[in-house]
């Protein structure tokens, strides 16, 4: 099989045939192959997606909000998901792999950098065209900095403290690669969940 994106037909001999595209339209909805099928393996959300009951607070700009997420499964990314309790203002995503509890390695910077809050459900999402992949198993750090002061989805955890880093809006996180050559220190938040998630589809 040549690859997780393609499979080839057997032919009446037993040899194998050329390769075939899974799922060829667009790229946003590449089936996977298995076994020589093409099979659909549906998206997901690793992270928050739902904040039904959750609380709103305020987020200040110039302050790159990270959390924690870890993926369960290899998976293929298709898109950087953030819930906001209010719209208006602009935000950038990004996500980091993890290093001894901190974001280390820039892995997924989407090529639109400047979304805008906004939307019935005040969903904002960044499509990442090149469909990186994240291994299982993993955590990964998962970042948001607005241009003005935006309102955050929020849950008491008290297993996860997200972090803090005071980051000029204007960036485009190329400088957090690796993020220690950035922002000089993290502030820990509470013990909180907020309302960040990469959209994914299992590697199967």
């Amino acid at each position: 099989m040549p690859g997780v994106d393609h499979y080839e037909v057997c032919g009446a001999q037993g040899e194998w045939g050329p390769p075939v595209d899974c799922g060829t339209g667009t790229s946003t909805d590449w089936d996977i192959c298995r076994e020589g099928v093409c099979i659909d393996s549906p998206k997901y959300a690793a992270g928050f997606d739902d904040v039904s009951g959750w609380d709103t607070n305020p987020w200040p700009p110039d302050t790159l909000l990270l959390i924690p997420v870890v993926v369960e499964n290899d998976v293929r990314v298709f898109e950087l998901e953030l819930l906001t309790g209010a719209g208006g203002g602009f935000v950038k995503m990004a996500v980091w792999d993890d290093r001894n509890g901190y974001p280390d390695k820039l892995v997924i910077a989407p090529d639109v950098k400047n979304g805008l809050l906004t939307g019935a459900e005040r969903r904002s999402r960044f499509p990442t065209p090149k469909l990186p992949e994240l291994v299982a198993n993993r955590t990964y750090w998962v970042g948001a900095v607005f241009s003005t002061q935006a309102t955050i989805y929020s849950r008491y955890n008290d297993n996860v403290n997200y972090l803090s880093y005071n980051y000029a809006f204007a960036g485009d996180f190329t400088d957090l690669d690796p993020f220690s050559s950035g922002p000089a220190g993290a502030s820990a938040g509470a013990p909180y969940d907020v309302g960040f998630s990469i959209i994914v589809k299992d590697l199967l």
